[in-house]
C-alpha cells in the first residue's frame, strides 16, 4: 500500500501548486498556504481498487487525484449536509489519533483500551476522517454525527435476522471488506452475537477481518490468539492483534498469556 500511497502524494504534488505534500502511515496529508489545518486523505480506497484492477492504477489515481484537487480549488473543504450519507464510523488503532498534529485529528470516542472509533466521509474518489472544523461548519453535535453515522452503517446490512458464518465454533463477522470491524459498534449486530456465541471474544486484526469464539473454549480462545497476531502483522489495514471479550458494556481486553499463543 505505501507503494501506491507514495504515486498518490508525488502526482498530487504537480497538480496542486504551492502544497506541501507528503505520505506516512495510509494517509496522504496536503499542507496549503494560509490554511489552519492540512488536507488528510486515507489510501485505503484507492489501493482496494488498485487490488481489484492492478492494470488500472493510473485511471484510479487520476480520479482521485482530481477528486481531491476539486476539493482543493473549493477550500475552506467544508463537508455539507449533502455528503451526510457518507459519513460512516470506522474503529482504528489508539495510534491514529497525534495529539502532537503529526496524525489526523479526527473525531472520535475511546471504544476500549488501544481501540477508538473515528468518522470518515466515504466519498466515490476520497475518503477522510472527520475533522472538529468540519464539524463546526455543519453545526451539528458530535453525538449527532456518531448517530448518524451508525444509522449509515446498518443501512449497510441486509434486510432480515444478522446471521454470522460459522465453522467449528469459529464465527466472522462480513460486510464489504472496508467496515467489517466497524459491525462491532452495531447493537443488533452485538445481539445477534451474543445470542449465537456464549461470551464471544473477538479478534479485530484488521478492518476486514472480525472473527469471535466462545469464551468457554480455552482451546478455541487460544488459536484465535495466533491468529489475530498473525493476520495483524500481515494486514494492510491493520488494527489490533489483542482479543477482546464482549460484554454487554462494550468490549474489554482479555489477557492471553504469550504461551498460550505459542502452543501447538
Amino acid at each position: 500500500m505505501d507503494e501506491v500511497g507514495e504515486r498518490y502524494a508525488d502526482q498530487l504534488k504537480h497538480q496542486i501548486l504551492g502544497a506541501e505534500v507528503s505520505y506516512a502511515d495510509g494517509v496522504v496529508t496536503v499542507a496549503l498556504s494560509g490554511s489552519e489545518q492540512p488536507l488528510r486523505a486515507g489510501v485505503d480506497n484507492i489501493y482496494a481498487l488498485y487490488r481489484s484492477h492492478p492494470r488500472q492504477l493510473e485511471e484510479i489515481l487520476a480520479g482521485y487525484v482530481h477528486s481531491l484537487r476539486e476539493m482543493v480549488n473549493n477550500l475552506d473543504f467544508k463537508v455539507t449536509a449533502a455528503q451526510l450519507p457518507s459519513l460512516l464510523p470506522v474503529v482504528r488503532s489508539i495510534d491514529v489519533v497525534d495529539p502532537e498534529g503529526a496524525g489526523p485529528q479526527a473525531i472520535h470516542r475511546p471504544l476500549s483500551d488501544g481501540l477508538i472509533t473515528a468518522l470518515v466521509v466515504d466519498l466515490p474518489n476520497s475518503m477522510f476522517y472527520l475533522t472538529p472544523i468540519q464539524q463546526k461548519g455543519l453545526g451539528l453535535a458530535e453525538a449527532a454525527l456518531f448517530e448518524r453515522a451508525l444509522a449509515n452503517l446498518d443501512a449497510m446490512l441486509p434486510p432480515g435476522p444478522v446471521e454470522f458464518p460459522q465453522s467449528e465454533g469459529i464465527y466472522q463477522l462480513t460486510l464489504d471488506g472496508s467496515y467489517d470491524a466497524s459491525l462491532l459498534l452495531l447493537p443488533r449486530v452485538r445481539e445477534a452475537l451474543a445470542a449465537q456465541c456464549i461470551e464471544p471474544v473477538v479478534a479485530l486484526p484488521a478492518r476486514d477481518l472480525v472473527v469471535a469464539v466462545s469464551g468457554h473454549n480455552h482451546k478455541l480462545v487460544g488459536a484465535l490468539a495466533r491468529m489475530a497476531a498473525n493476520n495483524f502483522e500481515a494486514a494492510d489495514h491493520a488494527i489490533t492483534p489483542r482479543l477482546y471479550r464482549w460484554l454487554p458494556a462494550g468490549l474489554e481486553p482479555l489477557q492471553v498469556a504469550v504461551s498460550a499463543r505459542l502452543e501447538a
